[in-house]
């Protein structure tokens, strides 16, 4: 009996952890957004005077995948203006230093890349843009010696706006 059970378990595991491996699709119907996850999906939706923010994330080994869409109640006059924003904001609230940031052009959608170091030895890659009212932050964090730049380029990759 103990090694049907064992067995039982060590297969449940090792399915659970093979579904890992392979990654599971995650769509916001609300946020308008999909992405693939490699771990729990937690999720939370924040209301504000300007906008009502739709977030996903999960934890894979070391590292943190989080993928924010906010729906703007107003169309902003320049979306540069709201991209440099979001990257300004971002940084004062996390206390981190932009190392580098450059304009991106991605699935016609133009947008801002940064890396940021934050003061606790953290790591983020951060990526911004804006499409039909909503504003789509997707982030990366690691501990920097942890930070695994192909890992976080397939997050990034599995990034899409759904309608």
């Amino acid at each position: 009996m103990k090694k049907i059970l064992l067995t039982c378990v060590l297969l449940f595991f090792g399915l659970h952890m093979v579904a890992q491996e392979n990654g599971q699709t995650y769509t916001s119907k609300l946020g308008k957004f999909s992405m693939i996850s490699f771990g729990e999906v937690t999720e939370d939706v924040r209301n504000d005077k300007t906008s009502t923010s739709y977030r996903a994330a999960y934890r894979n080994k070391e590292m943190l995948f989080v993928l924010s869409s906010s729906l703007e109640q107003n169309k902003p006059k320049r979306v540069s203006d709201l991209l440099n924003a979001s990257i300004l904001n971002f940084k004062t609230a996390l206390k981190g230093a932009v190392v580098q940031q450059k304009k991106i052009k991605e699935n016609n959608m133009n947008g801002i890349y940064a890396v940021l170091n934050l003061s606790n030895g953290v790591m983020v890659e951060y990526k911004v843009f804006y499409k039909e009212l909503y504003l789509y932050q997707i982030m990366v964090f690691a501990k920097k010696e942890k930070f695994k730049k192909e890992v976080a380029e397939t997050f990034f990759k599995s990034f899409t706006i759904t309608k």
